[in-house]
């Protein structure tokens, strides 16, 4: 009798410890989506404000030139309320049509010099 009641007691904890790992693998994946798109959409900032063009940027597209196709952005440019200085915020997300899917936001300040003339 004793013996049956432990080799339940152990199966119990057998099942308990696998649904734990499962879950703490899935937690993994969500941390590891969540840091890509992270890091997509502030290499994307940063290739915005390294262009020094926020006006004429593509509003959305693919991350297809860092070699994730499944992956896209949105860029919108709104002035700051402060001359020659633009927000700019960009949402990068999984582009499979998932409404569930993470979205990560990168914001920054594009400073452009005013037109001069002579």
């Amino acid at each position: 009798m004793e013996a049956l009641a432990a080799a339940v007691l152990v199966g119990v904890g057998v099942t308990a410890g696998m649904s734990a790992i499962g879950s703490m693998s899935q937690t993994e994946i969500r941390m590891r989506e969540s840091e890509k798109l992270s890091h997509l959409a502030h290499m994307k900032l940063d290739e915005i404000i390294a262009l020094g063009d926020g006006a004429n940027t593509a509003t959305d597209g693919d991350f297809e030139e860092y070699g994730e196709p499944n992956y896209g952005f949105t860029v919108d440019v709104q002035p700051s309320g402060i001359d020659s200085l633009d927000t700019i915020l960009v949402t990068a997300k999984k582009s499979n049509g998932d409404t569930t899917s993470q979205e990560a936001r990168a914001t920054g300040l594009l400073f452009t010099p005013p037109e001069t003339t002579e």
